[in-house]
């Protein structure tokens, strides 16, 4: 499901996912976690931090932890969009329930923050 978002992202979401090819300054970690992580977040920015375009069926939620790293600078940090093509609308794939917070300046990431809830609803559960 990660990486079919992150296809959709760099597709039909019209990403530009140039940096995330070998030789660029995200390409590292060569991860789909890292590339989707960078994908998400400049969707999610190129968007205007709307309610909705940082769920990618699940899969994405809004943290404050910068993922940047060197010279791999994430939309949000420089105000930069990142984004192939001037009007956007956000699909199917990118919506969540119209409740979702986006507070300024925040990132939109794979789900790290849903890792850490497993984690904690596995300690919970021993």
């Amino acid at each position: 499901m990660l990486q079919a978002a992150l296809d959709w992202a760099c597709g039909p979401g019209k990403v530009d996912c140039s940096v995330l090819m070998q030789g660029q300054p995200c390409y590292d970690p060569d991860t789909v976690e890292a590339h989707a992580t960078y994908a998400f977040n400049a969707y999610y920015h190129g968007m205007g931090m709307a309610s909705g375009t940082c769920y990618f069926s699940g899969v994405a939620a809004v943290t404050t932890t910068d993922p940047s790293h060197g010279s791999c600078v994430y939309s949000g940090k420089n105000g930069s969009a990142l984004l192939n093509g001037s009007s956007l609308a956000p699909s199917s794939n990118s919506t969540a329930d119209s409740s979702a917070h986006r507070p300024i300046g925040d990132v939109c990431s794979f789900l790290r923050a849903v890792v850490s809830a497993l984690l904690l609803s596995i300690v919970l559960l021993l």
